[in-house]
């Protein structure tokens, strides 16, 4: 596999030369050497007794050894413990001996640690590198796994493969090379060569391609007149080769697709984006301008110009959620073909579990039809099992696509410390990184940013950030990362010119491009504080009254379910005319609350849709979905995201009733209502906490509200783009303004901050390190790695118990339990509960089989209907109490209250 991507993929092989600063055709012999004997540790007695009933016949009254350490870590051992040195740990193994290398003859012991990293590379195939305690801690008698005979046979192997890969010219070569050098580039690279192995030994893992063979033929006739002509057709069939990129000429071109855009006219952002010099060096560009200004499709003009001039194949495009991830889809799948050659088949993933997979996705990123072989023992699956357990969820083989759609978690679980992070990052390695609403996030996920952006430049890949309101601080971050430089205080401040292109080229300073906005968005919303709840229903009642459409964004999930009932239980409005959209419904459900959402609010709603409709929401809609409310309320929240909310009140121009007109907006001008703690000087501690207490927990930064609702009170408007520095560098910038009462909270919330990044910095790869153990078992998993830090969830598949059958609850489509997932904070629930009902506990069983993790990592919740109508469920919470539990398709997931019939 690895000989056939590297000569159909010249410009990886050249790259991975670059890299690693040896000569291209040296290197992919090295490589190659080093993926055959991959599975060296398989030679063990240990791994062979697997399989008893061989092993008996080929060892007729033996007992193997007791398997205890995997096969990966088994090689890694065998090759450095017995081959490369000797007992005292120097350089006098059996390679030695033999003359491999022309060890004899090499002076530079560098050597040692080059040959030391290339095994490591490959031989962690199976998701993280290899242990020299097979991750026990303790040092592994290699005779407790291994015969002698083993090892003779494993060295028999090593030394024919060594002899078809590294002819005398070849080791020739290799005594010349500046093993200094190449120790410290080989060790950065080596992250994105283990991604490699992995690709490569999962494609060949296809025993329907690669039958096993039982006549003896010698390897070099194996390896040309079988392994190279099933390579091809194997890699022909995984589409994990890159498409041809078409040459660029217009935006007008590149998004003729669109159905809205025929005449495509660029905006004064994506107009600087198409003139913009695009030097042939990786390059971060960082986009700042309002809602509306068309930074997406300006952003695709840029990544598709680097795609030309820095030899990028592809693009990745992340955003903050889900919702955010589904709508910008669409937007891609509508032009994405544009970036390529006609005819070209070019391949799109929605990077997130859901049932995204739309007719446009074309499924040719390693089929997921592999046929599975036995896994080797407990806790170890063979190559094809775990392919195929990994790639059942399509947003992991994301970064292997040519474009893909999806959450930004999804790339930082690139630079994380767990399972399979080096496959991310190769799919990584030749793309442009598209991330949007690059505000959105807290000190944590900004510190796993800053090493995506280290990575990213150190590869040579190019980056794009979008941002309405990216706080200075922040942003001086994200340029130094990337850059590898400091950011002189005064060359990138408030004082410049807003929207801007920020261009960083590496080595130079960065180049700062004024740019004009759009008339259009171009406008001032009237802000408004609001101090009692009671005054909000008013308003709501008041607006249905007039046939608006009102938007309420709450902090929580519980406030915005309370609201919602509120609403519902008040005769003056009429249910159905009532959206409560959140994160807590199965997918399935909340993928239709998103697409209802946009009917109702998006771009071509009119009148009719619109009219007397009311949304009670949380976060969800504040980002990427294109939204239009004529009336807004919102929690008060942080400057930056209440300026994102207000970019959802009179979006589009509508005439007075709601329908889209194309000339000037005719309803009364945008007011921004703002639920906030009254203002004063001197504001109590739990000012803002007595009002929101789950909000308190959301926003822990109360001095950066108190300074929020003090600024929104005292221009009591938001102009949008002139003061969009001055209104978050109030806030962000001055850290005295805030009240005394406040700071103690500030100052606690800013060690949590210190806290979050210094656990973020923990978690990530250290590529000056390599590929190489962290001798501890917990570390390389996505649990003890996550994208994200808070509350603790658990991911529930929601099921309907009827007439002795077990259904999912979202039982329609092609992803019917994907669809029925939610994740659900741990406090509300821990454990499955066990069933008294004996049939009831088989069929969970069955279903278990037809869920994505084998249940493995989720809770199964059967739901029956109750006589109210309501579906009911049972679960244990931390303590192992019975916690009832509700769902529905209006409410979504719920803990019933205390004396709530269930």
């Amino acid at each position: 596999m690895g000989e056939v991507l590297l000569e159909e993929n010249p410009k990886l092989l050249s790259r991975f030369s670059t890299l690693t600063g040896i000569e291209s055709a040296l290197f992919k012999n090295l490589f190659l050497f080093f993926l055959a004997i991959h599975d060296l540790g398989k030679f063990s007695d240990a791994f062979q007794g697997q399989v008893k009933s061989i092993y008996s016949k080929l060892n007729p009254g033996s007992t193997a050894k007791n398997y205890i350490i995997r096969h990966d870590s088994l090689g890694f051992i065998l090759w450095k413990n017995k081959f490369l040195i000797n007992k005292r740990g120097n350089l006098n193994g059996i390679l030695l001996e033999s003359n491999f290398f022309n060890l004899n003859f090499i002076e530079n012991r560098k050597v040692k640690d080059i040959l030391e990293l290339f095994v490591s590379i490959t031989t962690g195939h199976h998701g993280k590198p290899p242990s020299n305690t097979g991750y026990t801690g303790n040092t592994v008698d290699i005779y407790s796994q291994f015969l002698e005979n083993n090892i003779k046979e494993s060295f028999h192997f090593l030394s024919d493969t060594y002899h078809l890969f590294l002819s005398g010219s070849m080791v020739e070569k290799f005594t010349t090379i500046d093993f200094e050098d190449v120790k410290g580039r080989l060790t950065r690279t080596s992250f994105w060569l283990a991604g490699l192995s992995v690709l490569c030994d999962w494609i060949g893992s296809n025993k329907e391609i690669f039958e096993f063979k039982s006549d003896k033929i010698s390897l070099e006739k194996y390896w040309n007149d079988f392994a190279i002509p099933r390579a091809r057709k194997a890699i022909a069939i995984a589409g994990v080769l890159p498409c041809k990129i078409s040459k660029y000429a217009t935006p007008s071109e590149l998004f003729s697709n669109i159905a809205d855009n025929l005449s495509f006219s660029p905006t004064p952002l994506q107009a600087a984006c198409d003139s913009l010099k695009i030097q042939n060096e990786p390059q971060l560009i960082i986009l700042e301008d309002v809602t509306g200004a068309g930074k997406t499709e300006a952003s695709f003009i840029l990544a598709k110009r680097l795609m030309e001039t820095t030899g990028s194949d592809g693009l990745f495009i992340g955003l903050p959620t889900m919702a955010t991830a589904n709508g910008m889809y669409n937007r891609v799948a509508s032009f994405y073909q544009k970036l390529y050659e006609l005819n070209s088949q070019a391949s799109l993933v929605l990077a997130h579990g859901a049932r995204g997979l739309s007719d446009i996705f074309k499924d040719t990123i390693i089929s997921e039809k592999i046929p599975e072989d036995i896994s080797y023992a407990q806790d170890e699956e063979s190559a094809s099992a775990s392919c195929i357990a990994w790639l059942a969820d399509s947003s992991k083989k994301s970064t292997l696509a040519d474009v893909a759609v999806g959450t930004i978690d999804q790339v930082l679980i690139s630079i994380l410390l767990s399972k399979f992070q080096s496959l991310r990052l190769f799919g990584m390695m030749n793309k442009v990184l598209i991330l949007d609403e690059v505000h959105a996030y807290d000190s944590y996920m900004n510190e796993l940013i800053e090493s995506l952006l280290k990575t990213q430049a150190k590869i040579g890949a190019s980056v794009i950030l979008l941002t309405a309101t990216m706080p200075n601080s922040l942003k001086k971050k994200f340029i130094s990362a990337y850059s590898n430089q400091i950011i002189e205080e005064n060359s990138i401040d408030v004082k410049h010119p807003y929207p801007l292109i920020t261009q960083v080229v590496l080595n130079q300073s960065p180049i700062l491009i004024p740019v004009a906005t759009r008339e259009e968005v171009k406008r001032t919303v009237k802000v408004e504080l609001i101090h009692e709840e009671g005054e909000i229903y008013k308003l709501i009642q008041k607006s249905i009254h007039e046939n608006k459409c009102v938007c309420w964004i709450r902090n929580t999930v519980t406030d915005a379910m309370n609201s919602y009932e509120m609403l519902t239980s008040d005769g003056n409005y009429k249910k159905e005319n009532i959206v409560l959209f959140h994160a807590r419904f199965a997918m399935g459900d909340r993928l239709d609350k998103e697409q209802q959402v946009l009917e109702l609010f998006g771009k071509e709603s009119n009148a009719i849709k619109r009219s007397g409709k009311i949304v009670i929401a949380t976060q969800v809609v504040e980002q990427s979905l294109d939204l239009d409310f004529d009336i807004m309320v919102t929690d008060l929240a942080p400057i930056d995201l209440i300026i994102q909310r207000a970019g959802r009140l009179h979006r589009h121009t509508r005439d007075q009733l709601g329908n889209r007109v194309f000339a000037k907006d005719q309803r009364e001008k945008p007011v921004l209502y703002v639920y906030s703690p009254l203002v004063n000087d001197e504001p109590e501690k739990n000012w803002y906490s007595s009002v929101f207490r789950g909000g308190a927990k959301v926003y822990p930064d109360h001095g950066k509200l108190y300074l929020t609702a003090k600024v929104l009170k005292q221009k009591g408007e938001i102009k949008m783009p002139e003061e969009a520095r001055t209104l978050i560098d109030f806030v962000y910038g001055d850290k005295e303004a805030i009240p005394q009462s406040l700071i103690e909270i500030t100052n606690e919330n800013n060690n949590i901050d210190k806290q979050k990044a210094s656990q973020a910095k923990n978690n990530t790869i250290n590529l000056e390190s390599g590929y190489t153990a962290i001798d501890n078992e917990t570390i390389w998993n996505d649990i003890n790695a996550p994208t994200r830090l808070g509350e603790e969830t658990i991911k529930v598949s929601l099921a309907k118990w009827e007439e002795g059958k077990l259904t999912p609850w979202y039982n329609k489509g092609s992803y019917p339990w994907a669809n029925s997932e939610v994740k659900v904070m741990s406090y509300i629930l821990k454990y499955e509960k066990i069933s008294e009902d004996n049939d009831l506990n088989k069929a969970i069983d069955a279903c278990k089989e037809n869920l994505p993790d084998k249940g493995k990592y989720s809770i199964l919740i059967p739901l029956t209907k109750n006589e109210l109508g309501n579906w009911i469920g049972t679960v244990l919470d931390k303590q192992n109490n019975e916690v009832f539990v509700s769902y529905n398709e209006h409410i979504g997931f719920r803990k019933m209250k205390q004396g709530e019939e269930a």
